[in-house]
């Protein structure tokens, strides 16, 4: 009986958990550099562990102005780190959304970021 009750519990416990969830953040923000593209990596993460083999684009507008958008393929550069380079036209606050796909799933998040100037 004890068997029974421990394998139920054990069986509830494991049908009831959520699947790791996918989350971004960025771990190398870009600065500006006027007429010049600067480095910039994201992190994606599936739970603890590195989201490897998505196909990721980070679309830049600023946030309190009209500067258009930017739009940048990024590569992934080791495990979960996706790297690429961006041309900002100034310094100042940013949305940057982020698209990464696997197999036809996506993931979607927008983050707000503080461009420096750079030089």
């Amino acid at each position: 009986m004890k068997r029974i009750l421990l394998l139920s519990a054990t069986f509830l416990l494991t049908g009831c958990s959520k699947p790791a969830q996918t989350d971004v953040t960025m771990t190398r923000q870009p600065v500006f550099m006027k007429g010049a593209a600067t480095p910039f990596e994201l992190q994606l993460k599936n739970g603890t562990d590195a989201a490897t083999g998505y196909a990721v684009k980070a679309d830049f507008t600023m946030a309190r102005m009209d500067h258009g958008h930017i739009e940048v393929t990024l590569n992934e550069a080791s495990p979960g780190t996706y790297a690429g380079e961006v041309a900002l036209p100034m310094g100042g606050e940013w949305d940057v959304a982020v698209k990464a796909d696997k197999g036809g799933k996506t993931f979607e998040k927008t983050l707000t970021i503080k461009v420096n100037d750079g030089g």
